[in-house]
């Protein structure tokens, strides 16, 4: 009933219709094959579905009366004693909620029907949708790792991090971020099935392949200091029609990111125990003071630490996002762009021994499941 022209991105989610139920279980068929392969972690549902809360309520209402989501908006509406005009932006909020919990019920019990082996590993929140807390509440009960495709900021926000795991009780994954070096653009009048100008895309534009693998280590080792991160994933393989790959169109690693990669990734456990043993030092990390965790030493020292990177001379830029999504189009404020140097990590190492008889990874028996500051 609502495929075809049905826009999702400026209309509401047709997610109240029984005929989606029955759309998901067939969709989810195709799971069945994969359901005893050791290779899978799990599956997405979705990528980036608009789970937009404002006016919410109104944009349902505008369907025809005998649709069966605009009967769910006008019984929740009955249901809470309200009306058209008096609606507040907390009734839009509320039923969004309402809205996303429908979806996730829905596409968790189709997926698990036909794979109840792997993980569900959410729907890859994106832009504004990220920051509505709809997102993060409603998906709780039915997602085993809530991910997010997070750009528009060169270092990421903790607090912003530690509210996505409060919310929904469940770890985080950053299943999208990467940067596009200006020295990968096609040359004039080179004749190739794939120009690469750096137009489209979210990420940030920096100078050099250097500079992306310097870009890579700020994110991630930011990202390790957080233990409800549980993972990351860089966007993408290839290069499309912007340098987002690690690799060219010829399947040649752009080395010089790719090294940049590596110093993180060859030790990424031993430096994952080493920032989150030392992650009071309040000379490392500047914005989460408060926060209190286990009196641990790391079992095991990384043999290096690769400095928290600053931006790259030339202050990266956030391409104006060109997709024909108008709601999830972002703000590109110069502001979110540090132009200031973080507080590098130590270049080396202290030299005491650090006590092996305790591991940080064994966190105390009183531990919440996720380290969230209150």
């Amino acid at each position: 009933r609502h495929g075809g022209s049905y826009d999702i991105w400026r209309q509401p989610l047709p997610v109240f219709d029984p005929e989606f139920e029955a759309f998901a279980l067939d969709h989810a068929r195709q799971l069945a094959a994969y359901k005893d392969d050791p290779w899978i972690i799990g599956h997405f549902s979705d990528h980036q579905v608009p789970f937009h809360a404002n006016n919410l309520l109104h944009r349902y209402l505008e369907m025809p009366s005998n649709d069966p989501n605009y009967q769910a908006a006008q019984s929740w509406i009955d249901d809470h004693n309200k009306t058209v005009g008096t609606l507040t932006q907390n009734d839009h909020d509320a039923f969004c909620i309402v809205m996303v919990e429908r979806y996730y019920s829905v596409v968790s019990s189709a997926m698990k029907t036909y794979d109840p082996n792997h993980l569900f590993i959410g729907s890859r929140v994106h832009g504004k949708v990220s920051s509505e807390e709809c997102s993060y509440i409603a998906s709780s009960k039915y997602v085993d790792v809530v991910t997010v495709n997070y750009y528009h900021r060169w270092t990421p926000q903790q607090e912003r991090i530690y509210k996505w795991a409060r919310l929904s009780g469940r770890p985080v994954m950053i299943t999208e971020f990467y940067a596009k070096g200006d020295d990968a653009l096609t040359p004039p009048g080179e004749d190739t099935p794939i120009v690469i100008d750096n137009i489209a895309g979210s990420g940030f534009t920096v100078p050099t392949q250097a500079d992306r693998g310097e870009f890579y280590q700020q994110f991630t080792l930011n990202l390790l200091r957080n233990r409800n991160v549980i993972g990351w994933h860089w966007h993408k393989y290839t290069d499309w029609s912007a340098n987002t790959g690690i690799v060219d169109r010829h399947f040649l690693p752009y080395q010089d990111c790719v090294n940049g990669m590596a110093r993180v990734n060859k030790q990424v456990y031993s430096l994952s125990d080493f920032l989150w043993s030392n992650a009071q030092r309040t000379d490392i990390f500047l914005d989460e003071p408060t926060l209190v965790l286990p009196s641990q030493s790391p079992s095991q020292i990384p043999s290096e630490v690769p400095s928290l990177l600053s931006p790259p001379t030339k202050v990266p830029t956030a391409t104006p996002f060109t997709s024909s999504k108008p709601s999830d189009t972002p703000t590109n404020n110069p502001s979110e762009v540090p132009t200031t140097s973080p507080s590098p990590l130590p270049t080396s190492l202290p030299t005491t021994q650090p006590s092996t008889s305790t591991s940080p990874s064994a966190a105390p028996t009183d531990s919440p499941a996720f380290l969230c500051p209150k």
